[in-house]
């Protein structure tokens, strides 16, 4: 009984699944599309040293709101990648070490290296920094008075199930 519940339901809800998810390609641009450039990633002297070839770099305009792809308020994600050593790359390996823990450009031009070496040097590695750490768009959370509260004690103020101290 439990096994023709559960098929019959897949059969339900796949095709609703298949026309309630965004396509890919209708809201940001590929990969390939963004403008890479050859950057130098601001880093302290004993981390830089550990960078161990060239890095690119790229900005992504990002939606706030992916429900309403018509609005204009975006983001800018911070973008860096470790090309492939065999081309053409057969993919892209998006890095992030974790967040909020920070900035994972600087993770990924340090150690992404190491990760597209032991893919065989057959990806490029991408990491980004997400919202609100390194040169992505800040967060900017209004409060109940009006304010902005763009730090960490401002929202856990807010947040009643949050376990962090204020």
């Amino acid at each position: 009984m439990f096994s023709h519940t559960a098929i019959s339901s897949l059969f339900v809800l796949l095709p609703g699944l298949a026309t309630a998810l965004p396509r890919g390609d209708s809201y940001a641009p590929g990969v390939d599309a963004l403008d890479w450039k050859s950057c130098d990633i601001d880093l302290p002297e004993s981390r830089k040293r550990l960078i161990t070839g060239r890095v690119d770099c790229a900005t992504l305009k990002d939606p706030l709101d992916y429900t309403y792809p018509k609005s204009d308020d975006t983001l800018d994600l911070q973008l860096v990648k470790v090309n492939a050593t065999k081309q053409p790359a057969r993919a892209n390996v998006i890095f992030n070490p974790g967040c909020p823990r920070g900035p994972s450009v600087e993770e990924a031009s340090v150690l992404g290296y190491m990760y597209r070496d032991t893919l065989g040097g057959k990806f490029n590695v991408i990491g980004f920094n997400a919202y609100g750490t390194g040169g992505t768009s800040p967060f900017s959370c209004p409060t109940e008075n009006g304010t902005s509260g763009s730090d960490s004690t401002s929202l856990s103020h807010r947040n009643p199930y949050s376990d962090l101290p204020p």
